[in-house]
């Protein structure tokens, strides 16, 4: 696994064997980051289910302003301050240990603003109907509450054809969907 692009590109990043972290693939990071586009920088990023960090750092590396990584996994934390020390890019990250859905309201609560959301959650968790429902209600949170702000990007990476992704979420309209093997991107902004 390594940085697709931006100033720590071709950088190796830290993945442990044998943990219950899944990175996302170089080839599905990069695609994602294309349809991103210039958007990414100079933005705020926040990296919901964090795991290694991959996605939030190749933001960072990309241009990103800075980039909260929000993840509950112990030694998923340890990886992901273990890559930011890796790409030279601590400086630009702060690291909040927490469950997600707990992290809204107290993020909600400080006056957090994001321009972008990445969510990398666990494919269990939108396999099981009433998990995906909350994680779908995580999401139009973002918008209603303020979080994130415009242009209000959010980028959800899940295991194709499982689940069928709403084309609106509150304020949250779809906008793309890809597919890359096993795996599919969808992606909704403000409206």
């Amino acid at each position: 696994m390594r940085i697709i692009a931006g100033v720590a590109k071709g950088r190796h990043l830290y993945s442990p064997k044998g943990l219950r972290i899944r990175p996302t693939l170089d080839k599905v990071r990069e695609a994602l980051f294309n349809i991103l586009g210039e958007v990414v920088q100079g933005s705020s990023v926040l990296d919901l289910f964090a795991g290694t960090g991959a996605m939030g750092i190749e933001a960072l590396s990309r241009g990103a302003e800075t980039c909260l990584f929000v993840e509950n996994y112990g030694p998923a934390i340890e990886t992901i301050k273990k890559n930011l020390k890796i790409s030279g890019l601590e400086s630009k990250a702060r690291v909040l240990k927490m469950d997600v859905f707990k992290a809204l309201p107290l993020l909600s609560e400080k006056g957090e603003h994001f321009e972008i959301a990445l969510l990398d959650p666990p494919y269990s968790l939108l396999e099981k109907r009433r998990e995906r429902e909350r994680l779908f209600h995580l999401l139009e949170d973002l918008a209603q509450q303020g979080i994130l702000s415009t242009p209000g990007i959010v980028a959800l990476e899940h295991r194709k054809q499982r689940i069928e992704t709403p084309e609106c979420l509150g304020r949250l309209l779809r906008f793309d969907e890809r597919i890359y093997n096993d795996t599919q991107l969808t992606f909704w902004r403000l409206e």
